[in-house]
């Protein structure tokens, strides 16, 4: 489902409705956070893109049921801290693009929720705080 483009500041409530989407694209929007109010996402969606947004809030337990969840795009927000993906694991992701915000400090917990062949895309940003273990990090 693409609305890309949209002008929407929410994740409407009626996407649910979409019983085989798999892939959700919502670029190009203003929506601000991510929270209890915005759940309105199949817990089956395998890919899900939110790049050029004005996000800033993400629940610590958003993704937290996205069990299939391959890809996640939030690239080119305003996030300035990982914690929403402390509380997520999932051994099906591929790519976290986290590209072009503003986070700061990355810890331990968010290393170890994912499998060693997760690609998470990071750079460019100032990260001042930083310990990735295993995991394969990538500025391509």
């Amino acid at each position: 489902l693409n609305l890309s483009n949209s002008n929407l500041n929410y994740i409407p409530k009626n996407i649910r409705k979409f019983t085989n989407m798999i892939k959700l694209s919502m670029c190009f929007n203003q929506i601000e956070k991510l929270d209890h109010n915005s759940a309105n996402i199949p817990n089956h969606i395998e890919e899900i893109q939110f790049s050029f947004n004005r996000i800033q809030y993400i629940s610590n337990f958003y993704f937290v049921s996205f069990k299939r969840l391959k890809i996640l795009n939030m690239s080119n927000n305003q996030i300035k801290t990982i914690d929403f993906l402390k509380y997520y694991s999932n051994n099906h992701l591929d790519l976290i693009d986290l590209t072009f915000n503003l986070i700061r400090k990355i810890d331990e917990k968010f290393v170890s929720n994912f499998n060693n062949r997760t690609i998470v895309k990071l750079f460019p940003q100032k990260i001042y705080n930083f310990d990735c273990g295993n995991l394969l990090l990538s500025n391509i």
